[in-house]
């Protein structure tokens, strides 16, 4: 793929002495996280759906990663299900992707 051979080119310019570690995210930054990846689609999940998904990943190993797959799959199935029309008037409807 196109981001491995970049990576190839990039490792072969440049010798990496350590590895770099990025710290977990908590379930705040993952709670905010999602809520600006989602932007208008905000509406279509229920807030406790987005509060207990980012506290299960921030527990488990706090990669947004993961989270953002979860949440775009949640989001994806729902906006093929649903009409445009549908869509536009989720402001004024209740949370579509809720907790069960």
């Amino acid at each position: 793929s196109v981001g491995n051979e970049c990576a190839k080119r990039l490792h072969n310019l440049v010798k990496f002495d350590k590895e770099i570690v990025f710290n977990p995210y908590t379930e705040y930054d993952m709670t905010e996280i999602v809520k600006r990846r989602l932007g208008k689609y905000e509406k279509l999940v229920e807030h406790t759906a987005i509060s207990y998904v980012s506290k299960k990943v921030a527990k488990d190993n706090g990669d947004a990663r993961y989270l953002l797959e979860i949440m775009s799959n949640a989001v994806t199935q729902c906006i093929s299900v649903m009409k445009g029309e549908q869509l536009n008037e989720v402001g004024n409807n209740l949370p579509v992707i809720k907790l069960r």
